[in-house]
């Protein structure tokens, strides 16, 4: 008998823009939850060579997947991705049914003007957009 061969396993990496990478990471623009969020939609997404935003999540997701592969409760989740989306930090397009598409958006379209004040005067300090 022929030895069975070994499946490889499925690595794959994800291509993220510093801009983006050091915007999202940097201490006081993000709260845990939404960066749990982004965080799941860097790995559902195919990165643009050219765009320094993201392209679309390959998938659309509901609240409910964003709630599972985080961990987080539906009644955590649900205001998180509406503030990431208000804060322009994430895009939605409709998919089917309750699902959407999402996209991170190019940091400088980001609307820090609406973050609360004690934690604008963070972002503002460590935040550069290039």
């Amino acid at each position: 008998m022929a030895p069975k061969k070994e499946a490889e396993p499925d690595v794959t990496y994800t291509k993220i823009p510093n801009s983006i990478l050091k915007s999202v990471f940097y201490r006081g623009f993000l709260t845990p939850k939404q960066l749990r969020l982004v965080s799941i939609t860097f790995g559902e997404t195919y990165w643009k060579d050219n765009y320094n935003g993201s392209g679309w999540t390959v998938r659309p997701l509901r609240v409910k997947d964003f709630a599972n592969l985080s961990g987080q409760s539906l009644s955590n989740v649900t205001p998180a991705l509406k503030d990431l989306i208000n804060l322009n930090v994430l895009s939605s397009k409709p998919g089917k049914g309750k699902s959407k598409y999402y996209r991170v958006n190019e940091p400088k379209y980001w609307y820090i003007s609406k973050l609360p004040d004690k934690r604008k005067d963070k972002v503002i300090k460590t935040i550069t957009f290039e």
